[in-house]
């Protein structure tokens, strides 16, 4: 696990909406920042997302748990239920990840 990876994926779910594949922009959003989020919270041995999310909202606020949270949820809707995404609805999912991811690379980088 690298922040490269977590960086590709974010592209990836960057491409994913750019050529309208809606569900996996969704998906690949959500792992990227749960990939940083992991990295950031160094030492948590939790594997859980809704454990993550409250070892991120300890460390950060509780806006930043109910963020992963909402991430997780939409991942779940994306690769298993019968949701079907929106280019809106995937624009502003990742939009949202990419707040959180970026703001996690910061804390990282100092």
């Amino acid at each position: 696990m690298s922040v490269n990876k977590a960086l590709r994926l974010l592209k990836e779910a960057e491409e994913d909406l750019r050529i309208g594949c809606y569900d996996k922009a969704v998906s690949s959003a959500y792992f990227s920042v749960r990939m940083l989020v992991e990295l950031y919270l160094r030492g948590v041995k939790t594997r859980k997302d809704d454990k993550l999310a409250n070892a991120l909202g300890r460390k950060l606020g509780d806006h930043y748990r109910k963020e992963l949270m909402f991430l997780f949820e939409m991942r779940k809707e994306a690769d298993h239920r019968d949701k079907i995404f929106s280019r809106e609805e995937a624009d502003e999912i990742l939009r949202r990840a990419r707040r959180i991811f970026y703001f996690l690379l910061n804390e990282m980088r100092g």
